[in-house]
């Protein structure tokens, strides 16, 4: 609250988790620059002027803390030093989170500054001061709009990458799937093949086990064409089930 010979500034409700002399910071700095004799404002608007000036700066530093953030979080990516995935999305959205932040705080500012330029009442030199304030915050809100803007640039690189990594991890798996195929498919021809050959064997071996009972009963023994005839059912056996298999493309 700005008067003709006063100066009211109020500081709160602020968080609970931060110290309440933090809310004190820039108007103690103002205080120990008027104390040392570094400043000496006249107006209830120059000393709120320097006051709000040594707020634009330390919103200025933080953009500038959070630059190098953004820039060790890039160097990281490019370098394939990321580390846990999740970790490394937490501190991306954290930095976004603080830019957003100061952005707000510089764009409100901003517009109630430029809002005062037109109101009647304020002295020349005042109006000048007021000016001034908004266009540091207009200052502020631009470079946290650029250093917002480049983050934007490395979460979609980071995200290019999962992509990327998501695109080959699925291309190994597949490979590793058809080899797999691949091998199941070979194992069944084989099992065919061994199958095949074991059925033409076993014909045979299923007639020559049948007439080596040496029954006294078993007509067949005293046939005269009995044995070649024998031979002649195995090798034609043989013969139908290797032609079955092999239509069937099992030999």
């Amino acid at each position: 609250f700005i008067g003709v010979r006063y100066l009211v500034t109020m500081h709160g409700p602020i968080n609970p988790a931060v110290h309440p002399d933090v809310a004190l910071r820039e108007s103690r700095a103002v205080l120990e620059r008027i104390q040392a004799g570094r400043l000496r404002p006249v107006t209830p608007s120059q000393l709120s002027h320097a006051i709000v000036t040594v707020l634009t700066r330390e919103q200025d530093d933080f953009i500038e803390t959070l630059t190098k953030d953004v820039w060790q979080l890039e160097q990281r990516l490019t370098g394939g030093n990321v580390g846990d995935p999740e970790e490394y999305l937490n501190e991306l959205f954290r930095a976004r989170h603080g830019l957003l932040a100061v952005r707000t705080m510089a764009a409100q500012n901003g517009a109630i500054y430029h809002s005062m330029t037109t109101l009647t009442g304020i002295s020349p030199d005042g109006r000048q001061l007021v000016a001034d304030t908004a266009q540091q915050f207009d200052r502020v809100r631009s470079l946290a709009d650029g250093e917002t803007e480049y983050l934007h640039g490395v979460i979609e690189f980071y995200q290019t990458v999962l992509s990327v990594k998501s695109t080959l991890l699925g291309q190994a798996q597949n490979e590793k799937v058809q080899q797999l195929t691949e091998a199941s498919y070979a194992q069944n021809e084989e099992i065919k093949k061994i199958s095949a050959w074991a059925g033409i064997f076993f014909a045979p071996t299923l007639i020559g086990t049948v007439y080596g009972m040496n029954f006294d009963h078993m007509p067949e023994l005293h046939w005269v064409i009995g044995y070649p005839l024998a031979l002649l059912a195995m090798v034609l056996s043989s013969v139908c089930l290797y032609l079955l298999f092999k239509r069937r493309n099992w030999l």
